[in-house]
């Protein structure tokens, strides 16, 4: 039986993970978790090892390895970002501090197309917005909050947006006259989330005197499939950061 590498990235929000380029599953608690690695063991997917991602901090990366020691008799090799790694170069003065999940995913943007510049975007609980130039190297990035953050902290004692399932109908509330707070407030913070997201990659753009239209950009996270990027190709790509991890497992 051929192993291949599993990957786990703990967000925010939520758990992602997959083994080799088999189905990647979602879950919502390490409980949830537990159980999905219970029918993957019985059914004989054993990964070789496990690369993992985490932004959630050390407790929940604790239990994860209980559950993944329990099951699969290992601990995942949770990762951190380094200076180098699969032919990318991080900017950050202390490489560390990056977030592993925004290093995952431009490693694996890098892989797709390694000779061309390229942007990735993460649309979760917060918005980040890397970009690489033609030989790999990161030029820098911007973190801004997320569409649901944004919508909470405006919500905060105030009951303005009573359900966040209007979320799915944001795109629409653009394309008519704003005539509620609701859909004010709506517009709004989609409005600022897009423009703020093009702003940065026209920056980044300029700053490796590279053009927008010959630019890679990469749309990953939870809210990704709601942004539409004006005058911008993004291609979605929701496993980029799974991607990633599985590269530096295949590179170490």
């Amino acid at each position: 039986m051929v192993k291949h590498i599993g990957a786990i990235d703990v967000g925010n929000s939520r758990v992602k993970w997959r083994i080799g380029l088999g189905e990647t599953h979602v879950a919502e608690s390490v409980s949830a978790l537990a159980v999905q690695w219970q029918a993957a063991a019985k059914a004989n997917k054993l990964p070789l090892h496990w690369m993992g991602s985490n932004v959630r901090g050390s407790a929940i990366a604790l239990e994860i390895d209980d559950v993944m020691q329990d099951i699969f008799g290992q601990a995942v090799r949770w990762q951190q970002s380094v200076r180098t790694a699969c032919g990318v170069v991080n900017a950050y003065d202390i490489p560390e501090q990056l977030g592993v999940d925004r290093w995952a995913a431009m490693l694996a943007a890098h892989a797709a197309s390694p000779h061309q510049a390229c942007t990735v975007i993460d649309a979760g609980t917060a918005i980040t917005v890397d970009t690489l130039d033609q030989q790999g190297v990161h030029r820098g990035g911007i973190i801004m909050p997320g569409i649901s953050t944004m919508l909470a902290s405006l919500d905060k004692g105030t009951g303005l947006i009573s359900s966040m399932d209007t979320l799915d109908d944001m795109q629409s509330v653009l394309q008519s006259t704003q005539k509620s707070t609701q859909s004010a407030v709506l517009a709004g913070v989609l409005f600022a989330v897009q423009g703020g997201i093009q702003a940065a990659i026209k920056h980044q753009a300029q700053q490796i005197n590279g053009n927008i239209e010959d630019m890679n950009i990469w749309l990953t996270g939870g809210d990704a499939q709601k942004l539409k990027l004006q005058g911008m190709r993004p291609q979605y790509a929701p496993d980029l950061v799974l991607q990633g991890l599985q590269l530096m497992g295949e590179c170490a």
